[in-house]
């Protein structure tokens, strides 16, 4: 929604919040579905669960409070942010030549 401004975005981010608590949540962590029509949980939590889904519905649910601007980073495949204005043109025109 941040980057769009449309509200259906956010409406299917709040309901994978949803679905993660209400199927996924276990009594000691999160577990994965081994099937979607039965919705059994796996004996298995991905190890990117914490490190990068939280993280994104920690982004998406602060948006717009303050705690965090999107506006100011960029984010990797692994949900890393990097700092746009720490971008150093010069040097990643030599890795990527590298």
């Amino acid at each position: 929604m941040h980057f769009t401004g449309k509200k259906v975005y956010e409406d299917m981010i709040e309901q994978y919040w949803r679905d993660i608590m209400k199927y996924c949540r276990t009594d000691v962590a999160f577990s994965s579905i081994k099937d979607v029509q039965t919705m059994e949980k796996k004996d298995y939590m991905p190890t990117f669960f914490f490190a990068e889904t939280m993280k994104y519905f920690y982004l998406s649910f602060t948006m717009g409070n303050g705690e965090f601007n999107l506006d100011d980073y960029v984010f990797n495949t692994e949900a890393h942010p990097f700092k746009k204005s720490s971008f150093d043109k010069e040097e990643a025109k030599v890795r990527f030549l590298e």
